[in-house]
């Protein structure tokens, strides 16, 4: 993962966002859009933004379609100069490519803990926000994973996990669980202060001054997905 100041990370996302937003022609967002998915095949989260927009973004955009190419009539089209599907997929690409830039800000520092300590510090958030965010990010896989194993624990005992059978014992399953995830909470807390996880000192970052070759890399390419909206691109 690039080693990228916090700071410059949210200048880039920020001015990317702001990019994504502010383009008026349909040829200038895709441009935009190009620079972030330069941004996401940079930052290795290109698999993460495919899942978005295959499971969540591609029915936004058909439901969009239907609406203003099919249902809507051309005059309560609010862009002027675009037709109804026109409009639809332009913006559909807008709300696509602000979720690119933060998926490319944030998902980089759910792989490591350290950056994401760096990340947060450089903030000067409380540390009990910080717990606070640090725990809402392991909460549901922890649950998930707590989850599986009560109930292969079940299974193993000859229990039906499915059918009517195991939605009218899924009560019982509530107890073990909620047990292991207290147990779970209380030895990532004792790991989280034996890493110093959530420590004032942030030294992922000591010495790097913002203008360091990664992070010029990503201000660059804000500053290009910036360009279309300075050169005015025609619809």
């Amino acid at each position: 993962m690039l080693a990228v100041h916090p700071w410059a990370r949210l200048w880039a996302t920020a001015l990317l966002t702001f990019a994504a937003l502010s383009m008026t022609s349909l040829p200038a967002l895709v441009w935009v859009y190009s620079m972030v998915l330069l941004l996401v095949l940079l930052v290795s989260v290109a698999a993460e933004h495919l899942r978005f927009v295959a499971k969540l973004s591609l029915p936004l955009l058909v439901m969009l379609a239907v609406i203003w190419g099919i249902v809507l009539d051309q005059a309560q089209v609010p862009r002027p100069g675009f037709t109804g599907w026109q409009y639809a997929v332009f913006t559909w690409l807008r709300l696509v490519a602000c979720a690119a830039a933060l998926q490319a800000c944030f998902l980089p520092l759910l792989r490591s803990p350290g950056h994401l300590r760096a990340f947060i510090a450089a903030w000067r958030l409380p540390r009990s926000l910080a717990v606070l965010i640090l725990g809402a990010l392991v909460f549901l896989p922890e649950v998930q994973r707590r989850l599986g194993r009560v109930v292969d624990a079940r299974r193993a005992q000859g229990f039906r996990v499915s059918g009517l059978q195991g939605l009218r014992d899924s009560p019982r399953l509530v107890t073990p669980l909620v047990s292991s995830l207290l147990s779970s909470a209380v030895l990532r807390a004792e790991f989280w202060g034996h890493r110093d996880i959530l420590g004032r000192q942030n030294r992922t970052f000591e010495g790097m001054p913002v203008a360091w070759s990664s992070s010029l890399g990503w201000l660059s390419i804000a500053a290009a997905g910036l360009a279309p909206w300075f050169t005015r691109l025609p619809g």
